[in-house]
């Protein structure tokens, strides 16, 4: 929030006074990615600004559960995947011997994927790509080198197209996001798991993701806390999800085509 756009909501009410005004919050509570100058300087701005939303606003649209924010009513809304984003890829048939993850983002701490790090110390037969780019990734990489899983962990810059058509496709899991709640966020709709469920590809992940409940069989959800993922935990979900159903991956996708963004009315 800041002064220009608070200026932006006066002028439209004036000028609309009939007018809906909705505000979404992409992600909430939001203040813990403000960091360095931004926190000493932004967000005081931004706390001040928010005492003028009420009578310029009506409601926030908003990924949670909470019922209001800043005092404005809250309306929840769902993310999705359009089925024609990727097309079918072919099958894969995983080698025991060196089993690949697949992690995919524009990383930042709270992406948690120094949780996955330091748990594969302890898995010689998982292998990680890693595509994308942000500001974890030099701490990421200096993990890295601290584990000496050099030879095992692969970085790559933002892909798209063909090129990851090719990555999701030779992947046996995806790497969901693991550190939402370093910044208090409870609920985790993270796009990446709606792409890798279109893909066909199992995954993993921390914090409640309302689409893929507990018990949906080619998910495996951690506890929202500071602990290493359990790769032993991992390889049985894994092991255990292909033997009860080979053709998880058309089961994937089918599913995926069921996500349909819930939209504001």
């Amino acid at each position: 929030m800041h002064p220009g756009f608070i200026w932006f909501l006066f002028r439209l009410r004036r000028k609309h006074p009939g007018l809906k005004v909705q505000l979404e919050l992409p992600t909430w509570p939001y203040e813990a990615e403000f960091r360095g100058w931004r926190r000493w300087l932004l967000l005081p701005m931004d706390r001040l600004c928010r005492h003028f939303l009420p009578g310029l606003v009506d409601e926030v649209l908003h990924y949670g559960e909470e019922t209001h924010i800043w005092g404005l009513p809250v309306k929840q809304v769902r993310n999705g995947i359009d089925p024609d984003l990727l097309p079918a890829l072919p099958a894969h048939e995983p080698n025991p011997d060196c089993l690949q993850l697949l992690a995919l983002g524009n990383w930042s701490e709270w992406h948690g994927l120094d949780r996955l790090l330091r748990g594969m110390q302890h898995a010689p037969n998982w292998n990680l790509t890693v595509a994308g780019a942000g500001p974890a990734l030099a701490r990421y990489r200096v993990l890295v080198r601290e584990l000496s899983l050099e030879t095992r962990v692969q970085f790559l810059p933002p892909v798209s197209g063909a090129e990851l058509h090719a990555l999701l496709a030779s992947a046996d899991l995806g790497v969901g996001t693991l550190g939402l709640h370093r910044k208090g966020v409870a609920i985790n709709q993270s796009l990446k798991h709606r792409l890798y469920c279109l893909a066909g590809l199992p995954f993993f992940f921390a914090s409640p993701d309302p689409s893929f409940p507990p018990d949906f069989p080619y998910t495996l959800q951690f506890a929202a806390d500071e602990t290493d993922v359990d790769m032993s935990a991992v390889s049985d979900f894994f092991w255990k999800m292909r033997q009860k159903n080979p053709a998880y991956r058309e089961d994937l996708r089918d599913f995926a085509a069921t996500l349909t963004p819930v939209l504001p009315q």
